[in-house]
């Protein structure tokens, strides 16, 4: 993907996870999952080192908060507690600042 194809599509991601943080109307628990299928795909070797490692970094802590609980479906993610969902969006949110 092209350099400008890829920020464009970068810039779609973060857009649709900001949006997704500042909707009322989804519960926080949904939230903590959805965030995450914004940059489910994306194309890593297009970032630079510096913000693939902070990407990393994020994901680490989504997964050692996830490691903590039985999430086995979507509705599953009612158990975690209240902190740890607003950890899980703060994280996507801010792989959603990193500027490419």
């Amino acid at each position: 993907m092209g350099s400008r194809r890829w920020r464009a599509d970068w810039q779609r991601r973060a857009d649709e996870v900001n949006t997704l943080c500042q909707d009322r109307t989804v519960p926080l628990w949904q939230k903590a999952h959805l965030v995450g299928r914004a940059f489910a795909d994306v194309e890593l070797d297009a970032l630079q080192s510096k913000h693939r490692k902070k990407l990393y970094s994020k994901l680490a802590a989504v997964n050692a908060i996830l490691a903590k609980y039985p999430i086995e479906t979507f509705d599953d993610y009612e158990l975690i507690e209240t902190a740890d969902l607003h950890r899980i969006v703060a994280a996507f949110k801010d792989i959603a600042n990193i500027r490419v």
